[in-house]
């Protein structure tokens, strides 16, 4: 799970989910392909009005339901039973796909809707297997072939997946008539809703955040060198690309400089390359230079470019915050890092 196809599953839900259609009741939600790994979207219907289950073809963390067969679903869950399917960095992992979308068809409400999100582009990454990207074309294909509705369709153009959703239906739902009802708390989640707004040269960034009532704001972007790290840091330089980390052991961490914050939710945003497969973790205090295993949150990061998010709730007010950029010797580039409260 990356954090953009979180980002994307969040539009889909303000855009279809959080609107007047949507009886009083529980409302059904089945993800395929569910388990958690560095995030699942069990944070964007975490409501009371959800009914979320985690469904895959082998137990792990978070799943509720394991398949007794990949391709046929009946004997798991019942047809026309389901009210929203979502499936997000699955179908490139999935031999026979069109299988999968057979069955999700299968079990989807005639007035239900089924999120698909899977990369376009990007490096080989098997689980166990890697076999497909997908096209615009490649998701009306689909629906053309069940017989159904795609009713939706963007592509994230931001690198290295470029992400390509999709929003299929039995019914053909007129998105002019789905109305959002963003003023409705009840329809608040865990995940925080980014505002993506395009820059020049069609590049994109986060402007803001804001989850349920919360409303966070940028407050302070690392820009100056640190003073406080550790000795496996044998050498910092600002280039172009950003701040320069030359790691010669399996601890190297810093402590984030004139961040003059205090905040009990806060979000951190960081952009970074390391040539390495590593784990981040950021580490929270309410004291200048003291910090615990169990006030911080990890991250798995791949070799290159990274980009991802850190949303904290702390029990006290955060007003310090350390980063280990990963546990391994190399080279880290942090080329953008912002905190948001």
């Amino acid at each position: 799970m990356n954090y953009a196809s979180l980002e994307n599953m969040n539009q889909c839900y303000l855009k279809y989910v959080c609107t007047k259609y949507w009886k009083k009741g529980k409302i059904s939600v089945y993800d395929i392909g569910g388990q958690n790994i560095n995030g699942s979207y069990r944070d964007i219907f975490s409501s009371e009005k959800f009914n979320y289950k985690a469904v895959d073809i082998v137990s792990g963390e978070g799943i509720d339901i394991v398949l007794s067969d990949p391709y046929d679903y009946h004997h798991d869950i019942p047809e026309n039973s389901v009210d929203i399917v979502v499936c997000g960095q699955a179908f490139e992992h999935i031999e026979f796909f069109w299988k999968t979308f057979n069955q999700i068809m299968k079990i989807l409400k005639d007035d239900g809707l089924f999120f698909l999100i899977a990369p376009s582009t990007g490096p080989i990454h098997r689980y166990p297997v890697d076999c497909y990207r997908f096209y615009p074309d490649a998701y009306k294909a689909l629906a053309k072939n069940e017989n159904c509705y795609l009713i939706d369709c963007w592509m994230d153009d931001r690198p290295e997946w470029h992400l390509l959703v999709g929003v299929f239906s039995k019914t053909n739902i007129n998105r002019i008539d789905v109305v959002p009802k963003i003023k409705d708390s009840s329809w608040s989640n865990d995940f925080i809703e980014n505002t993506i707004c395009p820059e020049p040269e069609d590049k994109c960034y986060v402007k803001s955040f804001n989850c349920g009532s919360l409303s966070l704001k940028k407050k302070y972007s690392f820009k100056r060198l640190p003073k406080n790290y550790s000795k496996d840091i044998t050498n910092i330089k600002r280039t172009k690309e950003g701040i320069v980390f030359a790691s010669s052991g399996i601890d190297p961490y810093f402590t984030l400089p004139n961040m003059h914050v205090k905040s009990k939710v806060l979000a951190v945003r960081i952009e970074i390359f390391v040539d390495m497969q590593t784990n981040c973790q950021l580490f929270f205090s309410d004291k200048v230079s003291s910090f615990n295993e169990s006030h911080s949150v990890k991250y798995k990061l791949e070799q290159g470019d990274n980009d991802i998010l850190f949303y904290v709730k702390a029990p006290f007010n955060v007003i310090s915050l350390r980063l280990d950029p990963g546990d391994s010797k190399g080279i880290y580039v942090i080329k953008k890092l912002e905190v948001f409260i």
